[in-house]
C-alpha cells in the first residue's frame, strides 16, 4: 500500500494534466478509506505523504508548484469530508441548526456588516438590477441576484416586512410561478432547475413570518397550483386527463409537486397546504390508476416528519388497489428507514408489518427487507417483537425476520413457543451452512462490481436516463444495496441472547464446526466438497465469535487454527474467507486483543469501537504463495492417430481424409470417400 501511495504521489506531480487529475482523485479516495479502515499505525504513516511533501518544499525542481497545489487540494477536500461526516453523525432526536437562521444571526451580530450590506439605498438598487419590476418576461430576470436576496437579506424579518409592504416586487415574483404565466410549460432541463430551487427558497422565506404567510394566502398561488395539477385526474366519464404523461415529463409540471410538497417539512407549511386544499388534490392524484410516475413523485417529495396528511396519504397508497401504488409506497417506507426519522418506530414499523400480509409476493419481500434493515436500530427491533407478526405464510422469505427474533430476548421466547429453533438448527448444520457460503460470496462479488451495477442503474427502465438529474435526490426508489454487509446467519443471531447460547451448546453444533476447522488439512483433500465444508464452518465460527457472548464459547485453539490457515493454506479462496472471518472475530474486545497477540492488527474508530476489519501485522507472510513447480512425468505417453485395432475400412477412411490436404491426391481421396 505504501508503494502504491508513493507512485500516486509521483503521478500527481506530473505535468500531464489528465493523468495528474485522475491520480489526485484516486489518491484522495485512498486516503479517505485508509483513515476509516486502517489501524492507527498504518493510517498515520499513509496520511503523511512524505514524497509529495518533499516535492512541495524543494526549490530545485519544476514540480514544486504542482505538488503544493495538490497538497492544498487534498487538505481542502479532506476537511470538507470531515465536516460532512460530522454533520451526518448528529445524535438522533437533536435538531440540526437551520443554516438560514445561522446566517441571519451572523448578520445581526455583526453591526458593521449589518449597516453596510442592508442599507435601504443599496437594497433599492439591487431590486432595480434584478429587472423584476421593469421586464415582463420572467426568464430574463437576474435570478442569481434573486437567489442571493432570499438567501441573505430577506431572511431578516425587518427587510422581509418592508418588501411585503412594497407589494409589487413580491407579487411579480410569485406571479412568475402562477400556471397562467406559462411556468409549467417551460421545458424540463438543467437551466430551468434554478427556478425550482429559488421558488423553494421564496416559499420557505414567506413561511418564516406571519406577514409572509398572510401574503402567500392572499396570493392564491397554492390554490391555483392545486387546480392546475387536478387536470391530471381523469374525468368520471372516462375521458383522458388534460395533462398527459408525455407532456408532464417534458415540462416543469413536476416542479409544482416538488414545490408544494417541500412545504410539508414544517408545521407552518402543512397548515398553508391545508388552507389551500392542496392535500385533497394530492389524495386524488395518488388514486389514479396506472400512473407510476405520479406515485413516485408524490411519495418522494413529501416529508413525513410531522403527523398529518402526508402520513395519511402514505397509508392510503399502502392499501390501494393498484399493485404499483402499494409497491412504491413500501419502497418509500424503506427510504424512511434509512433516513432515520425520529419516532419512526411508533408508526412506520406498524405500516411495514401490515405489508407482510400483502397478496403480492414482491411487496411482502420488500417489506421483509425493509424490516430487516430497520432492526439495526434497537427501538425498531423492540417494536417489531412487540407486534409479533406471524411469519408462517412467508416461508423462506421470512427467514431474516426469524433471525431478528432470535437476536432478541423477548423474540426468542416467542419463537420457542412455536418449537422452530431446534429444527432450523439441524437444517442449517446439514444444508444451509453450505448454501450460506454461496450467498455471501455472491454478496461480496456484487460489492466488488458496484461500478458495473451503477452503469446498469443509469439505464433503468423505471427511471429514464434523461430524468436521472431530476430524481437524484430520491434514488431510494430503486433498491437499496447493502454492499459488503454480510447476510444474517442463524448462529450469529442465536448467540445474541443467553438462551440462544445455551441452546447452541446443548445441540453440540459448535463441536462439529470446531472439529472441521482443527482437521482442515484432511478436509481439503476432498477437493470441492471439502473446500465448501471448510468455508461453511469458518463463516459459522466467525458469526458466533462476532458477539461478546458468542466469543466466550470459542476456545483459543480455534482462533489459532484460523490464523495459521490464513497464512499457509494453498487454497487462496480459503485464505480470503479466513481474512473476513478474522474481521468478524475482531468486532469484540476480547477477540481484538487475542488477534493482536497472534499478529493481526484490528481497526478501530477514534472512540475505540471496532470496525470489523483486521489486517495482518506482517503482510508479506499473508500474501506469500509457495511457488508451484512443474515436474515432468516419468512415463512416456504414446499418441496414435489410429484406433488401437483399426480395421481396413477405418484405415482407408483416415488415409482418404489425409489425402484431401494434398492437391495431387485430393481427387483420389474425394472419390474414395464418396464410395
Amino acid at each position: 500500500m505504501i508503494i502504491a501511495i508513493q507512485q500516486l504521489c509521483h503521478l500527481v506531480a506530473q505535468h500531464h494534466k489528465s493523468t495528474a487529475s485522475l491520480a489526485l482523485n484516486l489518491l484522495i479516495d485512498v486516503l479517505k478509506l485508509g483513515r476509516q479502515l486502517l489501524p492507527p499505525k498504518h493510517a498515520t504513516q499513509m496520511q503523511s505523504l512524505p514524497e509529495l511533501l518533499n516535492l512541495a518544499v524543494s526549490f530545485n525542481n519544476d514540480k514544486r508548484a504542482l505538488a503544493s497545489s495538490a497538497l492544498q487540494t487534498i487538505e481542502l477536500l479532506m476537511e470538507d469530508d470531515e465536516r460532512r461526516r460530522q454533520s451526518l453523525t448528529t445524535p438522533e432526536g437533536m435538531d440540526k441548526p437551520n443554516q438560514a437562521v445561522l446566517d441571519a444571526t451572523i448578520y445581526a451580530n455583526d453591526d458593521n456588516a449589518f449597516r453596510n450590506a442592508l442599507q435601504q439605498t443599496q437594497a433599492t438598487n439591487r431590486l432595480a438590477c434584478m429587472h423584476v419590476l421593469t421586464v415582463k418576461d420572467g426568464t430574463k430576470w437576474d435570478w442569481d441576484l434573486i437567489a442571493e436576496l432570499f438567501a441573505t437579506t430577506l431572511k431578516l424579518p425587518k427587510y422581509l416586512d418592508d418588501t411585503l409592504r412594497g407589494g409589487h416586487f413580491m407579487k411579480r415574483l410569485l406571479g412568475f410561478y402562477h400556471p397562467a404565466s406559462g411556468f409549467p410549460q417551460l421545458p424540463m432541463n438543467l437551466d430551468n432547475m434554478k427556478y425550482i430551487r429559488i421558488g423553494h427558497s421564496i416559499l420557505e422565506t414567506l413561511l418564516l413570518s406571519v406577514d409572509g404567510q398572510r401574503f402567500l394566502k392572499e396570493s392564491e398561488l397554492l390554490r391555483e397550483i392545486a387546480l392546475y395539477l387536478s387536470q391530471m385526474i381523469p374525468t368520471p366519464g372516462g375521458d383522458a386527463s388534460v395533462l398527459t404523461r408525455i407532456e408532464v415529463n417534458k415540462t416543469l409540471t413536476w416542479a409544482y409537486i416538488w414545490l408544494l410538497m417541500s412545504l410539508s417539512r414544517t408545521k407552518e407549511g402543512i397548515r398553508a397546504l391545508e388552507r389551500a386544499n392542496v392535500f385533497d388534490t394530492i389524495y386524488c392524484l395518488s388514486q389514479i390508476a396506472n400512473r407510476e410516475d405520479v406515485y413516485r413523485e408524490i411519495l418522494s417529495s413529501m416529508s413525513y416528519v410531522h403527523d398529518g396528511f402526508p402520513r395519511a396519504i402514505l397509508v392510503k397508497m399502502l392499501t390501494s388497489e393498484s399493485t404499483s401504488s402499494r409497491w412504491f409506497a413500501t419502497c418509500q417506507l424503506r427510504t424512511l428507514v434509512h433516513e432515520k426519522l425520529a419516532n419512526f418506530h411508533e408508526w412506520g414499523i406498524r405500516m411495514l408489518v401490515d405489508q407482510l400480509y400483502d397478496p403480492e409476493v414482491s411487496i411482502c419481500q420488500l417489506a421483509v427487507t425493509a424490516l430487516d434493515e430497520a432492526c439495526e436500530h434497537p427501538a425498531h427491533l423492540e417494536m417489531l417483537v412487540r407486534l409479533c407478526p406471524m411469519l408462517d405464510h412467508l416461508g423462506d422469505l421470512g427467514r431474516p425476520l426469524f433471525f431478528r427474533f432470535l437476536a432478541s430476548t423477548h423474540g426468542i421466547h416467542h419463537i420457542l413457543n412455536m418449537e422452530q429453533i431446534s429444527q432450523e438448527m439441524d437444517t442449517w448444520l446439514e444444508r444451509n451452512n453450505i448454501e450460506y457460503v454461496a450467498e455471501i460470496e455472491m454478496t461480496l462479488a456484487n460489492a466488488f462490481n458496484v461500478h458495473l451495477q451503477q452503469q446498469q442503474q443509469a439505464s433503468d427502465p423505471v427511471l429514464p436516463p434523461d430524468r436521472t438529474a431530476r430524481f437524484e435526490r430520491r434514488c431510494q426508489m430503486t433498491k437499496f444495496k447493502a454492499y459488503g454487509i454480510s447476510p444474517p446467519h442463524l448462529y450469529g443471531s442465536l448467540v445474541q441472547t443467553a438462551t440462544g447460547c445455551d441452546l447452541l451448546q446443548r445441540k453440540e453444533h459448535l463441536d462439529v464446526l470446531a472439529s472441521t476447522i482443527h482437521a482442515w488439512p484432511d478436509v481439503l483433500e476432498t477437493k470441492e466438497a471439502g473446500v465448501l465444508k471448510l468455508k461453511a464452518a469458518l463463516w459459522a465460527i466467525g458469526h458466533i465469535g462476532a458477539s461478546e457472548q458468542g466469543f466466550t464459547l470459542l476456545n483459543e485453539a480455534i482462533i489459532q487454527d484460523i490464523v495459521y490457515m490464513a497464512s499457509t493454506s494453498e487454497v487462496l479462496s480459503i485464505r480470503g474467507t479466513c481474512y473476513y472471518v478474522l474481521g468478524l472475530l475482531s468486532k469484540t474486545q476480547l477477540g481484538a486483543e487475542l488477534l493482536e497477540e497472534l499478529g493481526w492488527l484490528c481497526c478501530t474508530t477514534s472512540y475505540g469501537r471496532s470496525l470489523g476489519v483486521c489486517l495482518p501485522a506482517y503482510p508479506r507472510q499473508f500474501f506469500s504463495v509457495p511457488p508451484w513447480r512443474f515436474t515432468m512425468p516419468s512415463y512416456t505417453i504414446h499418441v496414435s492417430l489410429y484406433p488401437s485395432t483399426p480395421d481396413a475400412i477405418t484405415k482407408e477412411i483416415l488415409t482418404s481424409v489425409s489425402n484431401l490436404t494434398n492437391h495431387i491426391l485430393a481427387n483420389a481421396g474425394s472419390k474414395a470417400l464418396s464410395r
